[in-house]
């Protein structure tokens, strides 16, 4: 937000609502009766929802076009991440 760049939120757990029954693929989530992302996925459900300057509706057309590739890139950050904290642990204990 402070750099004023678009965002989208994707997680492995649903924080607040619903996941609204329907057809396979993209569902709404729902919270106080109001559409507030939308869950992917079957067996490995991932969570979008709209960040700065990201609408619901401009959010389900992103998620068909480029969601396999924010989900290798939310994949590759969690492996990079993993990576670094068993290096910074392995280092403590060499050390």
């Amino acid at each position: 937000m402070v750099l004023g760049i678009p965002s989208i939120g994707i997680a492995k757990s649903l924080l607040v609502g619903r996941v609204e029954p329907g057809e396979e693929g993209v569902r709404r989530i729902t919270y106080n009766s109001e559409v507030v992302g939308f869950a992917s996925g079957n067996a490995a459900v991932r969570y979008w929802s709209p960040g700065y300057s990201v609408s619901l509706e401009e959010l389900e057309v992103l998620m068909p076009e480029h969601g396999p590739t924010c989900l290798r890139l939310m994949r590759e950050s969690h492996r990079l991440a993993k990576e670094e904290v068993n290096a910074r642990r392995d280092s403590r204990r060499l050390g």
